[in-house]
């Protein structure tokens, strides 16, 4: 399998361009799986989420820029797919 590498101006439009998962009522689930600060300004964050038909596996970079903390970088895996609704 090979490895994508996409600007956040990518994902923006790609995302941009069909129904969001909330106007099509889809599931949704959130969680914080791990959050490790290396540093007062450095920090990596693991969660598992599902949107509509996807749960995903992402790891998270912070880095706190003038006080505020910023992902930097991310990296996820799909961990699960569903059919059909509801499931």
């Amino acid at each position: 399998m090979a490895m994508l590498l996409r600007t956040s101006r990518t994902i923006k439009a790609a995302l941009a361009a069909g129904p969001s998962a909330k106007s099509k009522n889809a599931p949704r689930r959130q969680e914080l799986l791990l959050v490790d600060f290396a540093s007062p300004t450095q920090a990596l964050v693991k969660v598992r989420v599902r949107i509509d038909a996807l749960l995903y596996l992402d790891y998270l970079a912070y880095h706190r820029v003038d006080g505020v903390w910023l992902i930097t970088a991310k990296s996820f895996h799909i961990e699960q797919r569903y059919d059909g609704p509801g499931h």
